[in-house]
């Protein structure tokens, strides 16, 4: 990966399977250098025709201000490019590549080959294609499925039962994320387009939130039972799943469901599949029913577990000896 280096504090991230260094200097943290490559569609039409390699466009722009909000105050770059099918995409990703140094390109074709009867196998074959420059050039890339096109013609059908499969699956080939912008979009399909083909800027800002949460995906967070329940301290326990982002958890207890008391944080690597998390609560007042959540936090948001709860003991050494 490309990354600036400068002196100060270095975080290390693992972000879609590679090391992303986030570097801290007072004030200011520099993030992703992001390619954005596609139609129309990523062009941003109508409210930007051309992308030209310039920091525009709405989603483009969206996506930065949603990395900027979680600290990473990122460059995202147009190259989208109207009426583009992808195999022409498929011969100018190599200078878009070669623009500049990037740690992501985000890849949304395919909308223009089902309106002009290119196959959906070619689509996928050239989107593979598209992904494998990506890869040999060290620059992770994301998909886009094919967002949705309401036009008369039955294409609608078409990218939904054909085209969007195939392109999943092709990238799934690859072990490359996916961010599924037709689902996202078309629930809310006919307040979200301006013309059919095209999403409103209330649309874009959708793909943005969708090729973000793809990028860094929530954690997963399940609560545990409690176990070495005493009167004044319980043993609390959970599992989370940090989906590749460094992520902080921890455990929310009080007497109801508002939860007002919250234990220490344990920091979990990015790079593991599941961590087992116990934490002992104490302090806590004997004969007392308290509720419980595991809540894990990184990149993609925040997480909560299922509420659990435990009634302490009484404070009595008998007791106490009876439940050993």
């Amino acid at each position: 990966m490309k990354s600036l280096i400068r002196r100060n504090y270095i975080n290390i991230r693992i972000i879609c399977g590679m090391v992303l260094l986030v570097l801290f200097i007072p004030g200011f943290v520099f993030g992703l250098e992001v390619l954005t490559m596609g139609d129309s569609i990523t062009a941003g039409s109508p409210y930007n025709l051309h992308g030209d390699g310039e920091r525009v466009g709405p989603y483009q722009g969206d996506l930065e201000r949603i990395l900027r909000n979680n600290g990473l105050p990122s460059n995202v770059y147009n190259w989208g490019k109207s009426g583009e099918m992808t195999p022409d995409g498929m011969n100018r990703i190599s200078s878009v590549l070669s623009s500049r140094s990037a740690d992501l390109i985000l890849i949304m074709e395919g909308a223009n080959d089902v309106t002009n009867g290119i196959s959906s196998n070619t689509t996928a074959t050239n989107i593979g294609i598209m992904i494998d420059k990506s890869i040999n050039r060290s620059v992770t890339p994301i998909v886009g499925t094919i967002t949705p096109n309401s036009r008369p013609g039955g294409f609608d059908a078409v990218i939904r039962g054909h085209f969007n499969p195939k392109i999943v699956s092709i990238a799934d080939s690859r072990g490359v994320k996916v961010a599924d912008q037709y689902w996202a979009l078309r629930p809310r399909w006919n307040i979200l387009q301006y013309n059919d083909l095209h999403p409103n800027l209330a649309g874009y800002q959708i793909i943005a939130e969708t090729f973000y949460s793809t990028i860094f995906p929530l954690p997963g967070a399940t609560s545990g039972a409690a176990e070495q329940i005493r009167a004044t301290a319980a043993v609390v326990k959970g599992i989370v799943y940090p989906n590749g982002s460094v992520t902080k958890t921890y455990f929310e207890y009080g007497t109801s469901t508002n939860y007002t008391f919250s234990s220490e944080q344990t920091t979990i690597d990015a790079q593991e599949e599941s961590f087992d998390v116990s934490i002992t609560l104490t302090g806590l007042e004997p004969f007392t029913t308290y509720h419980y959540r595991i809540v894990a936090t990184n990149l993609g948001g925040t997480a909560y577990g299922d509420d659990w709860t435990f009634r302490t003991c009484g404070a009595l050494p008998w007791l106490f000896i009876l439940l050993e």
